[in-house]
């Protein structure tokens, strides 16, 4: 009777901060079994061995411990992976009003012995830090002196996927956290598989093994979109002109991407508003961005992966991975930032043949097998239903913008247009060529792109200089007819599909016309 009645109160204390503090009237099943957990394990006496939160992007990770934060005895520490992050979670604080300090780099000590006061006399509830300031003598000395209630590593599997290599120091928390009076350690993220999960008993519960709570990583508002392209610059422009797309979220591999990219965007859709973000930006460059992007209702961010990470905007509708994520759970992570208001959104991968093989690519260059279901099953998760995919949809198309004009004009007239020359005609429009002015939308450098690609994949040939033409030879032209084949057959058994879907169903057994209606009917048409 005695625990009922606590777990009662406790459950009133949830509700009634939920609605004035956090201006929220109700809880996922998800979160509510999270908070009461560890509030009800907050004490000294408790052998909590700590907690893995595995919780979708959008599910509400954050409330999961800022609510808590308010109840627990003693301080919560949060330690995050990227600056951006950081500062997204102080933007959070500052909404709710809950007291804060920040610890990070650039600090001098002055500032630091001011701010850790605010800790030992209580006037602030949350430490927001990174591995690295976690790892300074000062701080350590501080908080082995206070009562540590929460100690969440959040986006925890990026202390695995990047703690032994790009990130050494997310490696070193596991043995820092043992020296400190942390009651409860709680690791959060949106997506964990079995490697990250023994990553994290490993290099953070080496002694016990801790509580799991596993959400699945399957967000139903999210439309999973493959496009085969000879030109990714080209095929984002073409997408973005969309205006139901924005805002929008680009993931390049590599810093000098996110700027050809942006720029190439920029030139083609000028009156987009368009910004790059990648870590060789300065920390006010990068706080401006975060801000940006976070007000802008039609941007468009291009950003590496590692910091797109820290992009945290509700209502982006659309992500777009100009490169593949280095495994599934990764794409995950990265595509989860689409639709975290609830609302239906987009993930869409651009592939131009050129992708490494991996397990990824192999699930999104499938045209037989659900997307959804492949990538739940690289997680070790159960599927039940697909809510959205190319697969599922009958929107699978193996065809390339541009790809039939550019071997047609090659086949029509061989050994005639060299690169140049013929992406030259194909943007001209007042030419005399049957596919003159085809491409005419492209920009003249996405054209060649395209060219030189099918001319790597073999589909084209070229001469050596000084003359560089181009030319089809007869083996390419029977696989062109069987790829046009395939195509046309493809979009012919789509067709029929959605014609059988929408044709109205007839009753099983129809009345029979009564003889002498019939015979009336006859003689009324005879005369």
């Amino acid at each position: 009777m005695k625990d009922e009645t606590a777990t009662h109160f406790l459950e009133d204390q949830i509700n009634l901060l939920l609605q004035e503090r956090f201006n929220i009237h109700s809880l996922y099943p998800f979160q509510r079994l999270v908070i009461q957990r560890i509030v009800e394990e907050d004490s000294e006496e408790s052998n909590h061995e700590g907690s893995v939160v595995v919780l979708p992007t959008g599910g509400g990770k954050s409330l999961c411990f800022m609510l808590p934060s308010l109840l627990v005895e003693g301080i919560t520490v949060l330690v995050y992976p990227l600056l951006s992050l950081m500062h997204d979670q102080i933007r959070r604080l500052k909404e709710v009003s809950i007291p804060y300090i920040c610890i990070q780099g650039g600090q001098s000590h002055q500032e630091r012995n001011l701010l850790l006061e605010k800790l030992k006399t209580k006037e602030a509830r949350i430490l927001v830090t990174n591995a690295e300031c976690l790892c300074l003598p000062a701080l350590i000395n501080t908080l082995a002196q206070i009562t540590i209630s929460l100690l969440v590593l959040d986006e925890a599997h990026t202390i695995i996927s990047w703690g032994e290599g790009f990130r050494p120091a997310l490696a070193t928390v596991g043995p820092i956290i043992q020296h400190l009076p942390v009651r409860q350690v709680l690791c959060f993220t949106a997506t964990a598989d079995e490697r990250v999960l023994q990553g994290l008993n490993r290099l953070i519960f080496p002694i016990t093994r801790p509580h799991l709570i596993h959400a699945s990583s399957n967000r139903t508002n999210i439309t999973y979109h493959v496009i085969r392209t000879l030109s990714k610059n080209q095929s984002i422009a073409g997408l973005l002109r969309q205006e139901n797309l924005l805002p929008a979220l680009v993931f390049c591999s590599t810093r000098k991407l996110t700027e050809t990219s942006a720029h190439s965007l920029l030139y083609a859709l000028p009156d987009v508003s368009v910004r790059y973000y990648h870590a060789g930006l300065t920390k006010d460059e990068r706080r401006y961005l975060e801000k940006w992007f976070n007000d802008t209702k039609n941007g468009v961010l291009f950003a590496t992966k590692a910091f797109g990470m820290g992009i945290d905007v509700k209502g982006i509708r659309c992500v777009i991975h100009h490169d593949l994520s280095e495994d599934v759970l990764s794409f995950l992570q990265e595509s989860g930032r689409a639709g975290r208001d609830g609302k239906p959104a987009l993930s869409i991968s651009l592939l131009d043949g050129r992708e490494k093989p991996s397990p990824l690519a192999s699930i999104l260059q499938s045209t037989e097998h659900c997307f959804r279901k492949g990538l739940l099953e690289a997680m070790n998760e159960p599927f039940e239903y697909c809510s959205g995919c190319d697969v599922c949809n009958g929107s699978i198309s193996l065809k390339r913008q541009g790809e039939r004009a550019i071997l047609m004009s090659v086949l029509s007239h061989p050994f005639h247009f060299s690169p140049s020359s013929l992406a030259s005609m194909l943007q001209d429009t007042n030419g005399w060529y049957s596919y003159g002015g085809t491409l005419s939308s492209w920009g003249m450098q996405e054209v060649q792109e395209a060219i030189m690609l099918l001319i790597t994949e073999g589909k084209l040939h070229m001469l050596k200089r000084p003359k560089r033409r181009l030319y089809i030879d007869y083996k390419a032209v029977a696989t062109l007819l069987t790829t046009m084949h395939s195509w046309l057959r493809l979009k012919y058994e789509s067709a029929k599909k959605k014609a059988e879907e929408n044709r109205p169903q007839l009753p099983y057994h129809a009345s029979s016309i009564p003889p002498d209606q019939g015979d009336s009917n006859l003689q009324d048409s005879a005369g």
